[in-house]
């Protein structure tokens, strides 16, 4: 089980915590367009990530997202 391949498009919940103003304009966006936040909030993070430029250490960091658990044992030299 935990040393499964598991695919990186499935859907994680995640419990974050957010300043009042984000959460009135996540929930007025949804309100004017009727886009569900967290699909507001997957855009959002999809387009932060996405315009990041690649830097040092970044070909090792999306290779250990989409690696197995039992192949993150070789991060430690990062």
């Amino acid at each position: 089980m935990i040393n499964e391949h598991r695919p990186m498009d499935r859907v994680k919940e995640v419990k974050v915590k957010i300043p009042i103003n984000y959460h009135i304009k996540l929930h007025s966006m949804k309100v004017l367009t009727g886009k569900a936040i967290s699909d507001t909030v997957t855009e959002a993070l999809e387009a932060y990530f996405g315009g990041m430029k690649t830097g040092p250490g970044e070909q090792e960091l999306r290779a250990a997202a989409e690696a197995p658990v039992t192949q993150l044992g070789s991060l430690t030299s990062l």
